[in-house]
């Protein structure tokens, strides 16, 4: 990938190695909490800590409405040895401007291939996503018909926090957090490891 290629602008979609953490957090301040999911809070101090290393390749794509207020985002590493691009972030207020997003990626074929880790996909994006040629994979079904062989990268590990034992402890707002499907996961890494 020709990284000079690929950066500019594309009629409202901007393609940039800059990462705009205050537009982006106030984006996601406008996307509704689903009461089913437990998830990070994806404020501006994360957006800082998350993107601004500068040990990691990432392209940020923006769609913004007249330039002016940002409409959804997908942000993407990219490997230059084999020119893959791995999502690693995307927010946005309509399904319709990430999927002119990932239009603009794939007839544009900014990477060799790309793809994205997530447990409990938007299913909105999921179905642009499978609209767009991506095939499904579910890696935590097969870990667990494995017999729990669950490699490292993807366990986590929960423990209530106070001294009481009772089924409760268990519970966020409600939601068991020993189910993943409650879970919206994705992958957080500040070193390219």
């Amino acid at each position: 990938m020709e990284l000079k290629k690929v950066l500019g602008h594309y009629d409202s979609i901007e393609v940039t190695q800059n990462v705009i953490p205050i537009a982006m957090a106030n984006l996601i301040e406008k996307i509704p909490i689903h009461d089913n999911t437990i998830c990070l809070c994806r404020d501006l101090e994360f957006m800082k800590w998350r993107f601004l290393n500068p040990s990691i390749n990432y392209l940020f794509y923006y769609i913004w409405d007249n330039g002016k207020s940002l409409k959804g985002y997908i942000v993407v590493k990219y490997y230059n040895k084999t020119e893959a691009g791995k999502i690693v972030d995307y927010a946005y207020i309509d399904i319709n401007y990430l999927q002119k997003i990932l239009e603009l990626i794939i007839l544009n074929k900014h990477f060799s291939f790309i793809f994205i880790l997530d447990v409990n996909l938007d299913k909105k994006l999921s179905k642009a996503l499978h609209g767009f040629g991506f095939h499904q994979r579910d890696l935590i079904a097969k870990f667990i018909a494995r017999k729990r062989k669950i490699s490292k990268e993807l366990c986590y590990l929960l423990k209530p926090l106070k001294d009481e034992k009772e089924t409760d402890y268990w519970h966020i707002n409600n939601l068991d957090v020993r189910k993943s499907e409650n879970w919206k996961l994705t992958e957080i890494c500040s070193e390219d490891v």
